[in-house]
């Protein structure tokens, strides 16, 4: 037939950081390319409708308003391997722009090859342009062909889920300052020369390493103190057991975005702001063994004490690539929080706990949370403690947040 049918999951996503807000990125290629799953995109006009007094029923036209440009996907974490002292944005994971679009700040350790992301309040952040090829075919001649959606000045809200032995999935649903479409009556493969994903591994939910989920206070009468911290499944602060299992982290960003009218844009929206309402959310769900039989740390490991008491928990796991030595990348994800709430439910005949969770503002680990205990002070960035393994671990980050991933090649 003279025009072939678009089939479902057919298509190329690419996209860049802009030079500055709406204009684009400087040029958009095939090397911006991102691996992506679920790829929905729209866009709606607001039609205003005139009831006008007639003779008749109202019959007349509708006129256009507002435009709104609205574009989701889901992809995996694919890292790259970084070289010694030359940590660029060619060496940053494939969902680098994204992230930077979705209120994520990248520091770049050269002395440690690590790069980091810090989950900021949103306000200064970069956006970004995403262009994205729907195709019927793979082939020129007639019918052959692709339409164009580029989305200008696109920023994200931002989800995450691991369950055990699935890949590390992000979700990024994102709105626009404005979308240009056209079609194309030339097929993708003469539009974008050269096109490879690239062989980078993605990272898997499996052999995570890591403090796991910890509680941050230690003895009361000691507090801070490693040796005195009761981790979930046992063990000490740096060498836990891990002898409790954990199913499943979601975490949530609550990115909550604002389309800003403004009436000298051609479709009536100026801008795309984040403005989080919302904590940072998790949910973990891990198995259920005892309770304590006092206040943790003489105790077990007590969801219920933790959320009653608001003790704060620190959630510290990394996750490794399974390559060979020397090209492995580790990614660890950090943060401090909160207990709000406990569940009881049960999998694969074991009973687990669900909880919930709510990101708060990092301690001042330098000094054993003597300057800010974690969920007081909104300006304390994250920092390694003494030992390291207390303080999350982080090295070379600056920026205030919520939640930090560096990753970093071993």
């Amino acid at each position: 037939m003279a025009r072939e049918l678009y089939p479902t999951n057919r298509g190329v996503v690419l996209v860049d950081v802009e030079t500055s807000y709406g204009a684009g990125a400087a040029a958009i290629t095939a090397a911006d390319v991102v691996y992506a799953e679920d790829v929905a995109m729209d866009k709606v006009t607001d039609m205003i409708t005139r009831t006008g007094v007639s003779p008749e029923r109202p019959g007349f036209r509708a006129v256009a308003g507002l435009e709104h440009a609205t574009v989701s996907l889901s992809t995996e974490c694919r890292p790259k391997v970084q070289p010694v002292g030359a940590v660029t944005d060619a060496t940053a994971p494939d969902i680098d722009r994204l992230l930077r679009a979705a209120g994520w700040v990248r520091e770049d350790d050269n002395p440690t090859t690590s790069q980091t992301y810090v989950a900021t309040s949103g306000y200064t952040i970069d956006s970004a342009q995403v262009r994205i090829f729907e195709t019927n075919d793979d082939q020129a001649g007639a019918g052959a062909g692709c339409t164009v959606w580029d989305y200008f000045g696109c920023r994200f809200d931002w989800s995450f889920v691991w369950n055990a032995g699935e890949r590390w999935m992000w979700t990024f649903d994102g709105a626009a300052k404005n979308c240009d479409m056209q079609a194309s009556t030339d097929p993708w493969f003469t539009t974008l020369p050269a096109l490879n994903y690239g062989d980078d591994e993605p990272l898997t939910a499996k052999g995570l390493t890591g403090n796991g989920l910890a509680e941050t206070e230690g003895d009361l009468s000691t507090p801070n103190t490693a040796s005195t911290r009761v981790i979930f499944g046992g063990g000490v602060t740096g060498a836990p057991l891990h002898e409790l299992a954990v199913l499943s982290l979601n975490v949530s960003g609550n990115m909550g975005m604002s389309e800003q009218e403004s009436v000298t844009s051609s479709g009536g929206i100026g801008r795309v702001n984040l403005v989080p309402q919302d904590p940072l959310t998790i949910e973990c769900v891990v198995e259920q063994s005892n309770v304590a039989s006092s206040t943790p740390p003489a105790g077990d490991w007590d969801p219920y004490i933790y959320r009653d008491t608001q003790n704060p928990i620190e959630v510290n796991f990394t996750l490794t690539q399974t390559g060979t030595p020397g090209n492995v990348v580790t990614a660890q994800v950090v943060c401090y929080a909160v207990i709000t709430g406990v569940s009881k439910a049960d999998s694969n005949g074991r009973k687990t706990w669900s909880l919930t969770m709510e990101a708060v503002y990092p301690q001042s680990a330098s000094d054993a949370g003597a300057t800010a205990e974690a969920g007081e002070a909104p300006g304390q960035v994250f920092e390694a403690g003494t030992p390291a393994s207390i303080g999350l671990g982080l090295v070379g980050v600056t920026r205030r947040g919520l939640m930090a991933i560096q990753f970093s090649t071993t």
